[in-house]
């Protein structure tokens, strides 16, 4: 797939984020209450990273594992997907709180396209990891725009390498989003019992 130069991150962030707040990953689960000002950062971009951990499992030898959820794809597809979910709610999170909308300079991320074609598919992982890793630090360090702009150019990055292994993010993105919005276990009642989801 073709890197999505003409696509509005923006809005796809906000549009994602707000199907998230409607889904209530944004509501306290006793009281309902919003909590988009409190929501742990460092613990979401944790869970970013947990996807990028699954995905170097995927990635682990010869035979192509498919993905439990979406078994007609690729589990290392279906955990991109999912890493580029979770930070796009990320960003559209902090602009709907009144951050700056991120740099989206697809001309940086472009210059990485040849280093990222050479290495192997953990090392690219290991790239997405450290640009989450920089994103914690602008945020501990209270750089809400520089925090902001890491993660977006870690959405840049994750669809280069998409681009490099052949794999359409956005229809797996969508088909990822359209199977969350059913499941059993992201229902508030069901996260609510013993054991549900709790981050």
């Amino acid at each position: 797939m073709k890197f999505p130069e003409n696509v509005d991150f923006t809005a796809m962030a906000i549009e994602i984020h707000g199907s998230n707040v409607a889904a209530g990953w944004y509501s306290d689960l006793q009281t309902g209450a919003d909590v988009r000002k409190t929501r742990n950062r460092p613990e979401m971009l944790m869970l970013a990273v947990s996807e990028l951990a699954e995905a170097a499992e995927a990635a682990d030898g010869a035979e192509v594992l498919m993905d439990d959820k979406l078994p007609n794809l690729p589990m290392y597809a279906v955990e991109l997907a999912d890493f580029t979910i979770r930070q796009l709610d990320q960003i559209g999170a902090e602009i709907t709180l009144g951050a700056n909308q991120p740099d989206w300079n697809f001309a940086k991320a472009d210059g990485h396209r040849k280093i990222l074609r050479i290495m192997t598919c953990r090392e690219r992982l290991m790239v997405l990891v450290c640009v989450v890793s920089r994103a914690m630090e602008h945020y501990r360090k209270g750089r809400l725009d520089k925090y902001v702009n890491a993660m977006a150019f870690g959405i840049q990055v994750v669809f280069l390498i998409a681009e490099i292994d052949h794999i359409n993010l956005l229809d797996v993105m969508a088909q990822k989003r359209a199977y969350n919005a059913t499941r059993p276990d992201h229902k508030i009642e069901n996260r609510l019992q013993p054991g549900g989801k709790a981050f």
